[in-house]
Formats: C-alpha cells, sequence, structure tokens
C-alpha cells in the first residue's frame, strides 16, 4: 500500500489509475501518484476527541472535539504539465480547514499555498506565488528537522516555528541543484509606492545532501522589511544530521532578530499545526 495515500490522474485517459489509503488513530489521508503529466488531487481529514477533567470551578469534566490529532485537515490540488525536451509546468493549490466545524483557518488566507512555476531537468525549478520560504527550505533540504515521526504539527518542531514566519507571499523563489548539493533562494516584493523596500523580503538556503551518505548539513539566511514601519528583521539557521546504525542524531543553531525601535508586525502568522512538504 502507498503509504503517501496518493491518487493520481495521469496525462493520458484510459492508463490505469491507482488509490490508496492510510487510517491512523486520529487521520485520516488520501492523496495520489505522478506521472510527467498528471494533476494530483490530495488532503488529510484529521479530528480528535479528548476528556478535560476539572473545566470548571466546580470540578466537572467535559468532552471536546478539536480541529486536529496529529496534522490540520487540508485539502489540495496539485499539477506537472510536460512541455518536452526536459521541460515542465507547475502548479499548486492548497486549502486548510477545521474538520470539527468545517470552518476555515482564520490565521491563513483561503489558499495558504497558491503557486505555478516552469521546471527543468536541468536548469531548476522557477516558483511564483504563495509558498514556504527559504528558512525552512534550509531546515527541510538540509535534513536536520527535528521529531520526523510528527511531520505534521511544526509544535513538536521548534527548528521551523523559531524561523519568523512559515510562508511568504508574493514571492519568487528558485530551487536549484548540482550533484549532492542544493540551492534556493527567493524574492517577496512588496507592492508598495515610493517605498519598495518597505515589505519586501529576500533570503537563500543552501544544503549539502548525498542521497545515501550518512550526514547533512545545511542552512538559511532571511531578511524582511515591515510593511507598515520598514523595520528590519533578519533570521538565520543553520544545523546538520548525522544518521548511524538506524539512530539519526541531528544539531540546529537559530537566531531571529529585529532592528529599529518598532517590533515587526507579522508578515506571514505560522499556524498552530502544520506541515512542510
Amino acid at each position: 500500500m502507498n503509504k503517501s495515500g496518493q491518487r493520481r490522474t495521469h496525462g493520458k485517459p484510459g492508463k490505469w489509475w491507482k488509490v490508496s489509503c492510510a487510517l491512523l488513530p486520529a487521520a485520516f489521508a488520501c492523496e495520489t501518484g505522478e506521472a510527467q503529466s498528471s494533476v494530483t488531487l490530495y488532503g488529510i481529514a484529521d479530528t480528535s476527541v479528548c476528556y478535560l477533567s476539572k473545566a470548571d470551578t466546580a470540578g466537572n469534566g467535559r468532552f471536546l472535539m478539536g480541529p486536529g490529532g496529529l496534522s490540520e485537515s487540508r485539502w489540495g490540488i496539485k499539477g506537472v504539465e510536460d512541455l518536452g525536451g526536459g521541460w515542465s509546468t507547475t502548479f499548486r493549490l492548497e486549502n486548510r480547514f477545521l474538520l470539527n466545524n468545517g470552518q476555515g483557518d482564520p490565521s491563513m488566507p483561503f489558499f495558504n499555498e497558491a503557486q505555478i512555476g516552469l521546471q527543468s531537468a536541468t536548469y531548476g525549478h522557477l516558483v511564483l506565488g504563495r509558498q514556504y520560504n527559504v528558512m525552512i527550505e534550509g531546515v527541510v533540504m538540509g535534513g536536520y528537522s527535528s521529531n520526523p515521526w510528527i511531520p505534521s504539527d511544526f509544535n513538536f518542531q521548534p527548528e521551523v516555528t523559531m524561523t519568523g514566519g512559515i510562508r511568504s507571499s508574493n514571492q519568487v523563489q528558485y530551487h536549484g541543484k548540482y550533484k549532492d548539493f542544493r540551492i534556493s533562494t527567493a524574492y517577496s516584493f512588496s507592492g508598495n509606492a515610493g517605498r519598495m523596500a518597505y515589505g519586501s523580503q529576500y533570503g537563500v538556503a543552501a544544503a549539502y545532501a548525498p542521497a545515501n551518505g550518512p550526514f547533512t548539513l545545511g542552512g538559511a539566511f532571511k531578511e524582511t522589511k515591515d510593511s507598515i514601519n520598514g523595520s528590519n528583521g533578519k533570521a538565520w539557521t543553520f544545523g546538520g544530521s548525522y544518521t548511524w546504525d538506524k539512530t539519526r542524531f541531528a544539531l540546529v543553531i537559530s537566531s531571529i532578530r529585529t532592528i529599529g525601535d518598532t517590533p515587526l508586525s507579522p508578515m506571514d502568522r505560522p499556524p498552530r499545526r502544520d506541515s512542510p512538504r
């Protein structure tokens, strides 16, 4: 059974298609596979039920249904169109919602990811839209994210929550790879007239990650200009991992600081429950 639970619709009609699902104690996931040209519908439906003792001053308990157990529910659509010659176009749209009441996550836009891209087997991948910023790319490419057995909850991944924002809007990002080296660079447009730097963001991430090597190294740097007061926020992360037999060790150092008299207003509020791609 395919653990990803993905269901794929291939570019050529009449070909085979496959559906596989995974049922977990508190999460149900159903997704799709991939071809040269394909459209993929994917998602996770996740909720939880818990009992809270002494919920009021009288000492009474109560049962609660929460929005998620291991992750936040989501649905999305992504696609790849083969252009020939090693080139292809890509797109992704993803929405988060609360399964217990059917409402959207109030901390996010309707599509928390919305992007299109142009990809080459030789020259890399150029992506435009709302997407993960380079700090997250550095952590993922560097392979030093903690608690990989809980990949869908950033609450248990401090190296992610301390990056100063998870996604960025109005962003152009490039991903490249040469042998075992990977790089990502990004710039987010502010859209402000006169003060074009206000609300902008740029950054770079790099990693050395051999496919079958015992260790990985990676890091990232991001600078953000506040859209209201122009305050300057800088963040960086550096880390690595080493795998010995079936044991994995990871180490990370991160820093976030604000320059100016006024703190940054949030450009991209981290969600309560989330997952990197």
